[in-house]
């Protein structure tokens, strides 16, 4: 079952994952893995939309990495629009962003 974190523990989660270099393997890719992500200008990431929360996706688009608790009612029309659509994130500090906006 997939678990809800909060966006205040998603981001210190994200900041110790950058600050300490911690590996964590379902929201990190290998240093390879993510220089050639983006070099190539493809996302790492989406910020998307799971059981009406905004979630953060894996590359596929189709796989729930983390569920975070921003009820999309509380987002203006035009984020959640973005986020129906899928927001492209090319880098860790882009996703460390988005989620400090989200909280």
């Amino acid at each position: 079952m997939l678990k809800k974190i909060g966006i205040a523990a998603a981001v210190a989660v994200l900041v110790a994952v950058v600050v300490r270099g911690w590996v964590v393997p379902a929201l990190r890719e290998p240093p390879e893995v993510s220089s050639a992500l983006a070099e190539s200008g493809e996302a790492m990431y989406y910020l998307g939309i799971s059981e009406g929360r905004a979630a953060i996706f894996g590359q596929d688009r189709h796989t729930v990495l983390a569920q975070l608790d921003t009820p999309l009612r509380t987002l203006p029309a035009e984020e959640r629009l973005r986020l129906s659509r899928g927001i492209p994130i090319y880098s860790e500090a882009e996703l460390q962003q988005y989620l400090e906006d989200y909280s």
